[in-house]
């Protein structure tokens, strides 16, 4: 009688671990596949509820900085078609103030996707240089500093 009370315990207790491994394991391979509109909900008997929260409020931190990105990123494609257009009529101090709102939205990019890092079995390598930091490399032509308009040597 013991021992058929031990495996209908046992039989329970892994009821409510494995499920809730199955529901996490889904939901992170869905926000591994770009759904992350996918949220874990598990029952309330189920244990692994602070994994839950935790996976949970990680997908919203996702969601959050990625649309902050997206959202930039239109901004930055709006911003250059100003820019093309303060090209073409030629007007120098439009493509100026054209690169310095362009400088300050790639600055908004870098803020939402800035706590995120890439590691791989390798070396880290080093982030690309700032606007500000290849500003002070090099210059564009001839005629010396350009303000807010710079390339970053490529060696």
């Amino acid at each position: 009688m013991t021992f058929l009370g031990l495996i209908t315990h046992s039989v329970f207790v892994s009821h409510r671990i494995a499920g809730p491994l199955v529901r996490l394991r889904r939901a992170l391979g869905a926000v591994g596949d770009g759904d992350l509109g996918v949220r874990v909900a598990l029952r309330r008997k189920d244990y692994l509820g602070r994994e839950q929260d935790v996976v949970n409020e990680m997908i919203d931190k996702l969601r959050a900085s990625i649309g902050a990105a997206g959202s930039t990123t239109q901004d930055i494609r709006a911003g250059l078609v100003g820019l093309r257009t303060a090209i073409a009529t030629g007007s120098r101090g439009d493509v100026l103030d054209q690169l310095t709102a362009l400088d300050e939205r790639a600055d908004q990019l870098d803020a939402a996707l800035g706590h995120f890092t890439c590691r791989s079995n390798g070396p880290v390598t080093e982030p690309l240089p700032r606007h500000d930091e290849a500003a002070s490399r090099s210059t564009v032509g001839n005629r010396g500093p350009s303000p807010g308009l710079a390339i970053a040597d490529p060696q």
